[in-house]
Formats: C-alpha cells, sequence, structure tokens
C-alpha cells in the first residue's frame, strides 16, 4: 500500500510560510515508521524565488499550481485534488491557516474522505495509519481520531504547535507545474499588504494571566510586572470571556500558538485548551494556589502560593536589584 505523504505548501511574499516548515518537519516524522516518499503542492507563489524555498528540504516532488495572482479557494482545491489523484498518498497534511481551512473541506468532499481540522498532534502507526489528535469537548479531552477505510487521511494542524523542519544541504525536489483548467472566479485587482502590530505569538517574554485574577484592576499589576521583564501580558480564555482583556491575548486553540523564551503563568489552571497553546515556551514558571493544578504539570518551576503574595515581592525585587526574572528565587 502507498504510504506517500502530501504536505498543502503556501507561500508569501518572504518565501514560505512557516507552518509549511512545521508541516514538513511532522511529515518527515511521520513517514519513519513505515516509508514513503514526501512531495508537495503549492499555489502559485514567486516562480523566481519559489527553488530556493525549496533548497534543502526533504520533498522529492513539488507539484506547482499555476493560479497566477488570483484566490479562489474551488480553483486551489481542485489543484490539490488533481495532486492527489496522481500520486495517491496515503497522507494528506494542511495549515489550519485561513487559506488551509477554506480549501480543505472542499479537497475531503472531491476525495469522498474524512477531515479532522486543527489537530495539535499527529501519530502514525507501523500499518500507515494516521492517528489525528486534537481536544475536544470543550478542551475537556484530547480525541484521537483515525480514517479507516478512505485515503487520503487528511488533516489541517494548527500552527505554531510543531517544529520546522531542518535545511540540510543543497538538495532541490523535482518541481512539476499543473496547468490551470479555469480562469477562477475571483480576479485580484490589486494588492494592499497590511502591517499588523507584533501580536503575543511574537515576543520572548509573557506574563500570562488566568482565573485567579480576581479584579480587572489587578492586571495593572500583572501588566507592570510584564513590562518590568521585557515582555508583554497575555490571558487564558477565561479573562476573556470576562471581558478584561481583549481576544488578542488570549492564548490557546481559541486564541494564539506561543513559543516564548519565558512564560509565566499567574492564576491559570492548565486547561488541554490552554496547555495546547504553550507546548513549544521554553521555560514555564506556574504561580497557583491549587497544589492540583494542571499547568504544574507543563511547568519547569511550579511555585505553589498565592500570586496576590508572590507577584508584588517579584516586582519589588526585580525593581530594587535590577535581576532577572531567572535570577530571582521565588
Amino acid at each position: 500500500m502507498n504510504q506517500d505523504i502530501l504536505i498543502c505548501l503556501e507561500t508569501g511574499e518572504n518565501g514560505l510560510h512557516a507552518s509549511s516548515l512545521e508541516l514538513i518537519g511532522k511529515a518527515l516524522e511521520l513517514a519513519q515508521p513505515c516509508g514513503g516518499s514526501l512531495y508537495g503542492v503549492v499555489m502559485g507563489g514567486n516562480a523566481e524565488r519559489l527553488p530556493e524555498d525549496l533548497r534543502g528540504l526533504p520533498l522529492q516532488r513539488v507539484y506547482i499550481g499555476q493560479t497566477c495572482r488570483t484566490y479562489d479557494a474551488q480553483e486551489c482545491a481542485e489543484t490539490v485534488v488533481e495532486c492527489v489523484r496522481r500520486i495517491d498518498p496515503s497522507v494528506l497534511l494542511i495549515s489550519g491557516t485561513c487559506f488551509g481551512r477554506s480549501v480543505a473541506p472542499r479537497i475531503a468532499v472531491a476525495c469522498r474522505t474524512g477531515l479532522t481540522a486543527d489537530c495539535t498532534e499527529l501519530e502514525r502507526t507501523p500499518e500507515g495509519g494516521l492517528i489525528q489528535i486534537r481536544p475536544a469537548f470543550g478542551g475537556d479531552i484530547m480525541a484521537r481520531i483515525v480514517t479507516d477505510h478512505t485515503r487520503p487521511q487528511m488533516a489541517t494542524v494548527r500552527p505554531g504547535v510543531m517544529s520546522s523542519c531542518v535545511r540540510q544541504g543543497d538538495r532541490m525536489p523535482e518541481l512539476c507545474a499543473l496547468s490551470r483548467k479555469t480562469d477562477g472566479h475571483i480576479h485580484l485587482l490589486d494588492v494592499q499588504p497590511l502591517k499588523l502590530a507584533a501580536g503575543i505569538a511574537a515576543q520572548k517574554v509573557l506574563v500570562a494571566a488566568g482565573r485567579g485574577v480576581k479584579r480587572k484592576e489587578d492586571l495593572v499589576m500583572l501588566e507592570h510586572l510584564a513590562q518590568r521583564m521585557g515582555g508583554a501580558l497575555a490571558c487564558s480564555r477565561a479573562l476573556v470571556e470576562k471581558g478584561l482583556l481583549p481576544h488578542e491575548k488570549q492564548i490557546g486553540l481559541s486564541g494564539a500558538t506561543v513559543s516564548p523564551d519565558l512564560l509565566l503563568t499567574c492564576g491559570i489552571s492548565g486547561s488541554v485548551q490552554f496547555q495546547a497553546g504553550i507546548r513549544r515556551a521554553k521555560t514555564i514558571i506556574a504561580i497557583n494556589s491549587d497544589p492540583e493544578a494542571k499547568i504544574f504539570d507543563l511547568a519547569h518551576i511550579p511555585v505553589c502560593g498565592d500570586l496576590y503574595e508572590i507577584v508584588p515581592k517579584l516586582i519589588e525585587r526585580l525593581e530594587k536589584d535590577g535581576e532577572s526574572v531567572e535570577e530571582v528565587s521565588l
């Protein structure tokens, strides 16, 4: 049985999206138990830059869809379906971006197969079965989903939860152009890039507030702590639902996936939904008064205590001695 993996790649002005490199890294890992080659399919992009973007990646062949300067989800989906029919892959991986979410359902319907959306982890059996893992029932459990009877086994993967592929050498995949069957239904007349301010996903240091924060006024204290640490304030879903902070500050599956060098959580219990958004944080310090809090299972430095006693002392030490937070004894 064919065990090949097809990866839907995305490009932008700066080359391959980081989420595409993450998919390639995971696909390489998934191919190890049962073999199989890695293939890619990409929509248009900068034709001159594309070969350099693909250099050193472990892809055997990349199919290039000729979409020109148009965007049509149906047209892009048809291109991927054509690619699926050519190589008959066992697995098809797509990033859970706006683009991926718009084309993945169309591909699944055309291929008459299943689709698991927004996966946070993937595993593969020696026989080639893809175990698609994602939070379910409001984040209370991690569901393990399989597609037993149809192929390809399809999943969209949440960006930022997996490690990127490391380029090796100057190996170049074979490039294969796919002809465009239609002119599409949407014609792009102009492009005006939108400059967005760096969000919490770009921060190296984060202080995250949770349900343990009693009043909105108390966030001023945590905001001050974040500034002293050279970072930004974030939160769990509970504070967004209370209207204390905007959604742009939320960490978790329904918010942002973050990978800071240092994450300090204050009053966060650590639901599955929240933990899925912080697994790539390098160092996690968790302050919680509940010794059974789930966040302690993931924390590198668990601190069991009242945040209203610990945080003021931490701020005082930082201001008094000019120490980094790693040097302050909690």
